[in-house]
C-alpha cells in the first residue's frame, strides 16, 4: 500500500494539520492571557487608585491648606522677606486655589457651593495680605 495516495496518507495529514491548528490556537490563547495580565498590571490597585474627590471635600481641603499657610513658621533669619518662606506660603495658597478652581463650572455645583468658592478666594487673598504684607 502506498502512503501517498491512500487513506493513511490523508488521515495522517489531517492529524498533523489538527495538531498544528491546536498549537496555533493554544499560542493565541496564551497571547491573549498575557495581554490581559499586562492590562491588569497596568491598572492601579489599592491605595493608588485615583478617586473622584467631591466638591465639599475639596472645599474642606482648601481651607486646611489656607490654615497651613497661616501656621507656616516665619524663619528667624530673613523673616517674612525670606524667599523660601514666601514661596512656601504662595505654594500652599495656590494649591488651595487649584482645588476649588473648577467647582463653579461643574454642572452639579449648587449656588451654595459657588458662594463657598467665592469665600475661599476671598480667604486666600486675605491670608496672602495678612501673611506676607501684614
Amino acid at each position: 500500500m502506498s502512503l501517498r495516495g491512500g487513506f493513511f496518507y490523508s488521515f495522517g495529514a489531517n492529524i498533523v494539520l489538527a495538531f498544528a491548528l491546536e498549537a496555533q490556537a493554544a499560542s493565541l490563547q496564551q497571547a491573549r492571557l498575557a495581554d490581559r495580565v499586562k492590562w491588569k498590571s497596568a491598572q492601579p490597585e489599592g491605595e493608588n487608585v485615583p478617586r473622584l474627590v467631591l466638591a465639599a471635600e475639596r472645599i474642606i481641603r482648601a481651607r486646611k491648606l489656607i490654615q497651613q499657610a497661616r501656621e507656616l513658621p516665619v524663619p528667624a533669619e530673613g523673616g517674612r522677606s525670606d524667599l523660601s518662606y514666601i514661596a512656601g506660603v504662595k505654594d500652599l495658597l495656590r494649591q488651595a486655589r487649584d482645588l476649588v478652581k473648577f467647582i463653579p463650572q461643574t454642572p452639579t455645583a449648587t449656588d451654595g457651593m459657588k458662594e463657598e468658592v467665592k469665600k475661599i478666594y476671598e480667604e486666600i487673598e486675605q491670608a496672602n495680605q495678612q501673611i506676607l504684607h501684614g
